[in-house]
């Protein structure tokens, strides 16, 4: 009844006055649902593209452990070795020599190859006859759990089985290999204990997803499901295993996106890839909190200059002139820091906008590029051939990017790798002369130029290699 019994200019400015907080209301939140959705999309875009590389480098790291691990047993002494130390008795010369002979080529091949904890070798019986690890000879070993690598041929699939481990209860994985006499009976086996840090490493760097970011890979031990790598993870606050939305998709094989609650219960945006050929389950999430909080802080700008544009609207009074002056400083403020924000935005947008115009570019150029160019990290792996390389060595972009030196070039296989690696770190570049094995096993005569340079804190050599002879 007080409104009606008021004056009509009082009654105008007062309707005024709650339309325009109503406007203020209406562009704020639609500002918020714009600009979330924005976000959102970004994010995902953000998340997909770690999740790739990280499952690339996760299907790369283990392709190499199977790779080297047989090229560890395939050596035709070593197979002369293990087949003296099995089919002979402990006290005789031939059994001791060679034993003293293997061992010191495991522990070498250990010292070399970190990613493989312990190599040790069974006998029919089961029982360890030969170890990296002396504390473990003569034990026995139950092989339920152990992952068979007998052959490894371009493009095949691998699923390493995990399991916990009897001694730390942390996921572990055992490669075997089965040993062989002349008439094909078997007579024991060669396996290795994968040392899973460097899965860790890859899975745990969050570069690029801010505070929240988190990246883990879950697996079936057992009859639940449990972190294989995960920072600081502790299954004991997960007694009947871990679940979520994106956990329980990517382990039904669904690869996918979305916002959901994560096995702690805070809400998250995120991606979840099920790793077919691993038997893994990949996660890459992010707070909903952080992701969304530009898209709360827009919104609350809007209201704020809205609101304080809004006081202007009333009747003006005595008392108010103070509060009004006020106001007119907040919203100078405010336009100003709007103005700040936007500007950063802008330039952020061009800088990026000029950085991807140089990355293509450079990836163009390179493309193009008559002579073999190479990226190759520490491990021999290749992490960029450029057409050229493709083209002459027979094989796709995706092929070689799950290969390594060894598969190409018949002078650096990975006994030697490390040495030539710190030679090259050593001097920064220098060229020599090689061969390179084509996909259909002709060798052509190159000459390299390497140079050691160093990437987001990653180590690589790059190499252009030219062709001296068909």
């Amino acid at each position: 009844m007080k409104f009606w019994k008021q004056d009509l200019s009082t009654k105008v400015a007062s309707s005024f006055l709650l339309l325009s907080l109503v406007a203020v209301g209406v562009v704020g939140g639609f500002a918020f649902v714009k600009a979330r959705e924005a976000l959102k999309q970004a994010a995902f875009e953000r998340l997909s593209v770690t999740a790739t590389l990280k499952e690339e480098e996760i299907t790369r790291w283990f392709e190499d452990q199977r790779r080297d691990f047989l090229l560890t047993t395939q050596f035709p002494d070593v197979q002369a070795n293990l087949k003296i130390i099995l089919d002979n008795d402990t006290s005789d010369t031939k059994y001791q020599n060679a034993y003293t002979v293997l061992s010191k080529y495991l522990l070498k091949v250990a010292d070399l190859k970190p990613n493989f904890k312990e190599i040790f070798i069974l006998n029919r019986s089961n029982r360890i006859i030969l170890s990296t690890d002396k504390t473990h000879e003569g034990q026995y070993e139950i092989l339920g759990n152990i992952t068979y690598v007998k052959q490894v041929e371009l493009g095949d699939s691998f699923a390493p089985i995990f399991y916990p481990s009897p001694v730390t209860g942390k996921p572990s994985v055992t490669l075997a290999t089965p040993l062989y006499n002349e008439a094909r009976v078997h007579q024991g086996l060669i396996l290795a204990h994968l040392n899973l840090d460097r899965i860790d490493s890859i899975v745990r760097e969050n570069t690029g997803l801010g505070k929240s970011g988190e990246t883990y890979l879950v697996g079936s031990l057992v009859t639940k499901n449990t972190f294989i790598s995960k920072k600081q993870a502790n299954m004991q606050d997960f007694p009947d295993g871990v679940s979520s939305q994106g956990i329980d998709k990517a382990m039904g094989g669904i690869r996918g996106q979305g916002l959901y609650k994560n096995y702690a219960r805070v809400p998250v945006i995120g991606v979840y890839r099920w790793l077919n050929d691993r038997d893994l389950a990949l996660l890459v999430e992010m707070h909903q909190e952080e992701a969304f909080a530009p898209a709360s802080d827009l919104a609350q700008t809007i209201v704020l200059v809205g609101l304080a544009s809004v006081g202007f609207l009333k009747p003006f009074s005595e008392e108010e002139v103070f509060a009004r002056v006020e106001n007119n400083l907040i919203i100078q403020r405010l336009q100003k820091q709007l103005t700040e924000q936007n500007l950063r935005l802008q330039k952020e947008i061009r800088e990026r906008q000029k950085t991807e115009s140089v990355l293509r570019l450079s990836q163009f150029y390179l493309d193009k590029f008559r002579d073999l160019v190479f990226f190759i990290d520490s491990e021999a792996r290749f992490v960029y051939g450029n057409e050229a390389a493709c083209r002459t060595l027979g094989y796709s972009s995706e092929q070689l990017l799950t290969m390594t030196v060894h598969d190409i070039d018949p002078n650096f296989q990975a006994v030697v790798w490390r040495s030539h690696w710190q030679e090259l770190r050593d001097k920064n570049s220098f060229t020599f002369k090689s061969s390179h094995k084509t996909k259909d096993g002709r060798e052509i005569s190159v000459e390299i130029t390497a140079h050691y340079i160093e990437f987001n804190d990653q180590e690589y050599i790059c190499t252009n290699v030219r062709q001296i002879s068909a």
